[in-house]
């Protein structure tokens, strides 16, 4: 979860931030030189291994220009950088780069073109205030060729009465011109003798040129707006306020929503939602305006789970069904084209589904299914303006992903790039989705990879891995998996439960909360471990649990629960402590939120590993980034420390300006090389 800073502060710290970070360190990057992004490889054949599967991808995000002549693509360059590059589909001397992020802690999110030759792009920021790592969010544009970069939004004053963490967000991107309209965070300035001082507060919306920064304001800033939602024809027809202390749509939260009639300019009241603390509203959540249609499509529960809805934007709220499927929630809306209209549905119940509204759309996927029998996983990325070239991307359980670019007029499909071509050279493993009963009867759903070419049916006393997902508002789904697939190419049977507390399947199936509900949680993920037992799958003596976030703290809950049930336990940016952790956000305005998400009560010290290490028998690993702003390193060093006096076998290892997904290659490959001999010395 985010946080966002509540603290006020003068000149000093606005300024440092958005001048010394942003504007020096990203410009700087850009002028570096880039080192081929091939890891060098060892004689140690495990050392090639862990390097060719902990290299982040070569495609982290892509785009396609507005005439569909070009592509970006945001790389993993070596170590922890990310790299803008971009090349003429035309022909010419390949991916061209224009600039970088160091990664350390600075981040390139996601790029776009908002023209042929303009790029925008996202980038986060940590800093520290001397007391807690503070997340910044900024805009960045510029040309292909690097120059004319600009922070895009209102410029930092020595004079801001408060910080500025996040410039805002793209409502819509217009017609491919170089400008955008974008929600604006208006900041005033505090001192009173400054004539031409800044007072408009809150929330707007301006057009903004991306070659110039040059704004024309398009809704007046509200301190009380939280969001705004564009129609794709470059006009703003729904706003959502903020009406109590909740900041976003986070637990415990109250919002309305207003609305515009289509060519109208006077707001409507349109409705007023609650959000309990377990993040689950009874409500119409909006996701995206059609403006066609002139109706808003969202999310609203339908016999305990959430469902696709459209309600009219007429003045008549006629709310209509879209779509709701029997067993799982519906995961979200599919939109495509440069107005970003809605063509689809998408769910995951085995494996991840697609219902497309759209005729031409839902013919083409059919028809590159049949084309591309071996990557069902198909999605439609981008597409040119006039819409006669498509950037689609698609993978499948062993494929971790290749791009093509479509061209309509001659239904031409060409392969351009993989995702991941390090391991090309690997055979790697399917994933079957399974089932399997939990002490109280209840059937868990989850996925099993083996190792490679390997049948269930012939897999017999396999060293096994239980690797329970992060969130824990989260789920698994039948796709590449990085870590998995290691785990399965080093002769591992990897087993992923989506135990209750898991998102995706119903209010009923996420109880409380991973949290609150720990101990239907990790019971869960520990009958998982036996039904591989019991399958004649898993060896019981050389069985481990490794998990990321909340799936390493439930790794060393499990083995709080269950002493050697697991033999081994590694735990990868670790919530150790559930009081310590929300402490953390004491200083944030969502500090009250997560209160309530976590709770109060017995639960807190009986489902918190910190609190009960004496009853962990099995040697621990445990790895973190010291700018995590999701689970802060203390977690994790108190966890060590709290180990250690209790005579208990740990190792840890922590990395310097890394966040919670530690993206850096060196950094993968080194915790992918440790885990292995770890798994080594204690299976």
């Amino acid at each position: 979860m985010g946080r966002k800073k509540q603290t006020f502060v003068g000149k000093h710290l606005a300024s440092i931030i958005v001048s010394a970070i942003l504007l020096s360190n990203i410009a700087a990057i850009a002028q570096q030189d880039t080192k081929d992004d091939q890891q060098a490889s060892s004689s140690d054949p495990d050392f090639d291994k862990a390097a060719r599967f902990g290299k982040r991808e070569d495609i982290l995000d892509v785009a396609l220009s507005p005439d569909g002549n070009k592509i970006m693509v945001l790389s993993a360059g070596p170590g922890a950088i990310t790299v803008v590059q971009w090349a003429d589909l035309n022909g010419g001397a390949g991916l061209q780069r224009v600039m970088s992020s160091d990664g350390h802690p600075n981040q390139l999110r996601w790029c776009e073109f908002v023209a042929n030759d303009r790029v925008l792009c996202s980038v986060d920021v940590i800093k520290t205030d001397g007391v807690d790592d503070i997340g910044f969010n900024r805009k960045i544009a510029f040309d292909l060729d690097g120059d004319n970069m600009l922070i895009l939004g209102q410029s930092a004053s020595d004079y801001d009465v408060r910080l500025r963490q996040y410039t805002g967000s793209i409502i819509d991107w217009m017609d491919g011109s170089g400008k955008v309209l974008m929600s604006q965070d208006y900041i005033p300035e505090g001192r009173s003798d400054r004539i031409a001082r800044r007072n408009d507060e809150g929330l707007g919306v301006v057009e903004l040129d991306t070659r110039s920064n040059k704004t024309r304001k398009v809704e007046n800033p509200n301190p009380m707006a939280i969001g705004y939602w564009g129609d794709g024809a470059d006009g703003v027809r729904m706003v959502a306020f903020r009406a109590n202390s909740g900041t976003n749509r986070n637990a415990g939260s109250s919002y309305r929503f207003d609305y515009r009639l289509k060519g109208d300019r006077e707001w409507r009241r349109f409705g007023t939602f609650e959000i309990n603390a377990e993040g689950k509203t009874r409500d119409f959540w909006p996701l995206a305006i059609d403006d066609a249609a002139n109706k808003v499509y969202g999310l609203m529960p339908k016999d305990g789970r959430d469902a696709l809805y459209s309600v009219s934007l007429d003045g008549q709220f006629s709310f209509e069904l879209v779509f709701a499927h029997p067993r799982v929630d519906v995961g979200g809306i599919v939109r495509f084209g440069q107005d970003g209209r809605v063509v689809g549905v998408s769910y995951a119940d085995e494996h991840p589904q697609v219902v497309y509204f759209d005729k031409y759309l839902n013919g083409l996927a059919k028809s590159l299914s049949k084309a591309l029998p071996g990557l069902p996983l198909i999605s439609f990325v981008d597409a040119s303006v006039d819409e006669k070239k498509l950037l689609i991307r698609a993978g499948s359980d062993d494929d971790p992903g290749r791009l093509y670019i479509f061209n309509k007029d001659g239904r031409q499909l060409a392969e351009i790039m993989h995702v991941r071509p390090m391991l090309n050279d690997f055979k790697l493993s399917n994933v079957e989705a399974i089932t399997y009963q939990a002490s109280d009867g209840t059937s868990i759903p989850g996925y099993l990879t083996l190792p490679p070419g390997m049948e269930r049916s012939t897999a017999r006393n396999l060293p096994t891995i239980v690797m329970p997902h992060g969130g824990p508002a989260s789920r698994d789904i039948w796709d590449f998996d990085w870590l998995a697939q290691y785990f399965a190419n080093l002769g591992y049977a990897v087993l992923q439960p989506n135990f209750r507390g898991s998102s995706g399947y119903g209010d009923e199936w996420f109880v409380e909360n991973g949290f609150k509900s720990w101990r239907v949680a990790i019971g869960d993920i520990n009958d998982g471990a036996r039904w591989a037992i019991g399958e004649g799958v898993a060896n019981p003596e050389k069985m481990a649990i490794i998990g990321w976030s909340y799936g390493g703290y439930a790794a060393l809950q499990s083995g709080v629960v269950e002493p050697g049930l697991f033999k081994a336990i590694g735990a990868i940016a670790p919530l150790t402590d559930m009081k310590d952790w929300t402490d953390e956000f004491r200083n944030f305005t969502n500090f009250r939120t997560m209160q309530r998400y976590v709770g109060s009560g017995p639960h807190i010290v009986e489902g918190s590993p910190l609190q009960n290490v004496g009853s962990i028998s099995v040697p621990v690993i445990l790895f973190h980034g010291d700018r995590d702003m999701n689970v802060g390193v203390r977690q994790s060093r108190r966890m060590e420390q709290a180990l250690k006096s209790a005579g208990k076998s740990v190792e840890y290892h922590e990395f310097k300006d890394l966040d919670h997904q530690l993206p850096d290659s060196n950094v993968r490959a080194f915790m992918l090389l440790r885990l292995k001999k770890f798994l080594d010395r204690t299976l």
